[in-house]
């Protein structure tokens, strides 16, 4: 799983916010985009929703709804 971490440690250097931020239950929309940017990424390498839950400290079914919004 380190390769994952990597990928999202990258994306949130790219962004301006640490990866303690995007592991936490902050809502701000800056952080709230970034997430759904690591899921989908994430979900593209082919994890499965339970997995993605693990890595990114929230519930598979959280992961769900968060990518089948379309907003």
């Amino acid at each position: 799983m380190p390769d994952y971490e990597e990928k999202i440690e990258k994306l949130c250097l790219e962004n301006g916010v640490r990866m303690i931020h995007i592991l936490s239950s902050r809502k701000e929309k800056k952080l709230i985009d970034i997430r759904k940017k690591a899921y989908k990424m994430l979900r593209d390498e082919g994890l499965s929703f339970p997995q993605i839950g693990k890595i990114m400290n929230k519930c598979h079914s959280t992961i769900l709804k968060v990518l089948r919004n379309k907003k």
